[in-house]
């Protein structure tokens, strides 16, 4: 009970205007947390106004109707899994105008609600933010953080199609082009077995070992002092631990890498990937679990894909993996239990379908393929790194659940990223969630959505969809913003142009999305099953469909330059599906050469996440690096410029830096330690001149 005799917990969630008419009008019943007094001891607006005690509280309150504020008590989500539970999302409170609801039960934590300053009071668009760091109940109900905006914005283009909503939803974090301080705490797998001697590169000069040496030396000079997290483990016959999971600093970095050096003494020519994986799991479980919200936790394997010992089905591996993560987990703020992130890096002529499966289902990464034969391939192994650096949201959970006899249609919708739930007649064909381990910065991601409008009353049109996100931010605040569709919301070219014309150019892009992965995957099981007769032919036929995809939304376009942006990304799709068609049939490269090549550029276009450099044929279009500016941390920076030279594409990074700079970072063979301490000289410099201008 608080001081002024309400259960905590037992709020009412209303809008700035209604609490101020309340707190004018007669009583009408309902409990206001820190507003009114007492029940037995209030006094009716018939003979006296209600009084409030004067304090800290009351002040806040008034400053926070000035900003149109409301505040709610909630409850911790429920705890979400792929399976076995049926945790239907939960739309916000709606405001109850007549008989006041039963208090519910005091619940253990109060988290302040506040409204995504929008301008409409009744958007149904809520942002809460609770600070997991602690799990004390605080005796008082705070103010909203003044730093309540989303980093993730996210939008919603529907449009009508044969009694279908038809369209998609959008994830982005463009906005956010500053990368600031992200913690990590990061294992690192290597494959010590006999396969991993082979030579690699166009000059045979160096053994894969070698290189995943200078490649983990590099990793080393990217964490951050005293905050970033850092493990090694090999694994062949056995797994070993080279390096415990350790705080890097500026006295043990130096040890680190000397650990690096010395491991590798090849001894064995088994491979047993899950002893690997589960040890690495256990190092992330033995560290304080409370820092799980504020760390990004991450697996990155490297490894050529034979898997000879052990678990070596592909999806018995699979499952026993997110089972050891699930059981590894006892953070219950969350509506997922996989905690951490696995990216794969493979290398070597073998079809392996338990690293991409690991990629797939365990990390939302593409499926990252070296070719032997690529020099310098050091620099893209630290994709996976920049992108868990640069996440400024992470444990990213999307719910789309229909209402009022409006149901999706699952074979219409994305399935990438969804997340698997038994089903029920209450949930069958009303909720689609999707599960993203983590967000970097400067990014988009989009799931086609249609939803059957046979049963829903468009007449009443009482809202056909809630869309639901959660997220934790890079300070380990959960964040939830909701948001309420109805028919009315659809897209028209009367109703506006702009969102009109996006809406189209974000279907069609998806759509071909879809259709390339179809054909990629088609063409990748053709040539595992060295079918020569038929290798090319789901190709062939995504070229003619992606062709009759750019007229259908070419004709619906409304603009000139939304219809070249369409052709422009079908002719994207089509070069990549040149080259693949070149590869499958010319190239006398193994089978795992050309299949790793499918899945590989399938991956990267559908999730639109970077792959290594020239793998995908415009990739800026297809699957960009993340477009940023700036990071807070002169590591990072050095990595982002390091990656970037490597992709050869256009930054922002490199702006108000002497060209020395960007030469540093262009070199291949140049260290990142080098170009660390050249960011460093600069800012050293920059501070020198500012002090002798002052």
């Amino acid at each position: 009970m608080s001081e002024y005799g309400v259960p905590r917990g037992s709020f009412k969630v209303i809008t700035a205007n209604q609490l101020q008419r309340t707190l004018s009008e007669k009583s009408d019943g309902v409990q206001y947390a820190a507003v009114n007094k007492p029940k037995e001891n209030r006094q009716t607006a018939s003979t006296a106004p209600v009084e409030v005690p004067r304090n800290s509280f009351q002040e806040d309150l008034q400053q926070t109707l000035k900003k149109k504020v409301s505040f709610a008590g909630l409850e911790s989500p429920p705890r979400q899994t792929d399976s076995k539970e049926d945790d239907s999302p939960v739309p916000p409170p709606r405001r109850k105008r007549s008989t006041p609801p039963t208090p519910p039960k005091p619940v253990i934590r109060q988290y302040p609600q506040t409204r995504v300053p929008d301008g409409d009071d009744d958007s149904g668009e809520y942002v809460c933010l609770r600070n997991c760091k602690s799990s004390q109940e605080s005796d008082t109900l705070s103010p909203p953080p003044t730093n309540s905006s989303p980093c993730i914005d996210f939008d919603v283009f529907l449009m009508e199609e044969d009694k279908k909503l038809k369209g998609v939803l959008e994830l982005s974090t463009l906005k956010h082009d500053v990368i600031d301080k992200v913690n990590l705490r990061v294992v690192c797998l290597f494959d010590v077995s006999g396969s991993m001697l082979l030579k690699c590169g166009r000059s045979r000069r160096h053994s894969k070992l070698a290189v995943l040496r200078k490649m983990a030396a590099d990793l080393v000079d990217v964490l951050d002092d005293d905050e970033d997290l850092v493990g090694l483990v090999t694994f062949g016959d056995t797994a070993n631990t080279v390096w415990p999971l350790t705080r890097i600093t500026t006295q043990n970095r130096a040890d680190v890498k000397q650990a690096i050096a010395n491991f590798g003494q090849v001894t064995c020519s088994e491979t047993d990937l899950y002893s690997g994986v589960e040890h690495a799991i256990n190092l992330l479980k033995e560290d304080d679990h409370t820092s799980r919200l504020i760390y990004r936790n991450a697996i990155i394997i490297f490894s050529d894909g034979e898997i000879n010992k052990g678990v070596t089905d592909p999806e018995s591996l699979v499952s026993r993996v997110r089972d050891a993560i699930r059981t590894s987990n006892v953070t219950s703020e969350l509506q997922t239990d996989q905690w951490l992130s696995i990216a794969c890096v493979t290398t070597g002529g073998f079809v392996s379908n338990a690293m991409y499966l690991l990629s797939k289902y365990c990390g939302n990464d593409a499926f990252y393929y070296l070719d032997n034969q690529l020099d310098h391939p050091e620099v893209d192994m630290m994709i996976p790194l920049l992108l868990r650096k640069s996440a400024i949201a992470q444990f990213v959970t999307l719910s789309v659940s229909t209402i009022n006899g409006a149901q999706l249609k699952p074979t219409e919708c994305t399935r990438e990223h969804s997340i698997r739930k038994r089903k029920t007649a209450h949930t069958e064909n009303k909720q689609m969630t999707y599960y993203l381990h983590d967000f970097a910065a400067g990014m988009e991601k989009h799931f086609a959505v249609a939803i059957d409008l046979a049963r829903y009353d468009m007449d009443n049109d009482n809202g056909l969809m809630w869309v639901n996100l959660e997220y934790a931010d890079a300070k380990g605040n959960i964040q939830t913003v909701s948001k309420s569709i109805k028919f009315s919301d659809r897209l028209t070219l009367i109703k506006g142009p702009d969102g009109y014309n996006k809406g189209i150019l974000e279907k069609a892009k998806q759509e071909m999305r879809s259709l390339s992965q179809t054909a990629f995957r088609r063409t990748a099981m053709i040539v595992e099953q060295e079918d020569n007769s038929h290798t090319v032919l789901p190709l062939e036929e995504g070229k003619l469909q992606l062709q009759e995809i750019t007229k259908h939304y070419s004709k619906l376009a409304s603009r000139e330059e939304t219809r070249m942006e369409i052709s422009r990304f079908c002719d994207a799709i089509q070069v990549n599906m040149n080259r693949l068609m070149d590869s499958v049939t010319k190239s006398q490269r193994g089978v795992g050469h050309k299949w790793s090549k499918l899945k590989a550029v399938s991956s990267s276009i559908f999730r639109e996440t970077p792959n290594v450099a020239q793998m995908v044929a415009e990739s800026q279009l297809l699957c960009p690096m993340p477009v940023v500016k700036d990071c807070v941390s002169i590591r990072t920076k050095a990595l982002a410029m390091k990656v970037t030279c490597r992709q050869t594409v256009t930054s922002g990074l490199f702006d108000g830096y002497p060209k020395d700079l960007f030469g540093a970072a262009q070199m291949v063979a140049q260290s990142l330690n080098d170009i660390v301490t050249q960011l460093q000289a600069v800012g050293r410099l920059s501070a020198t001149n500012e002090e002798n201008d002052q």
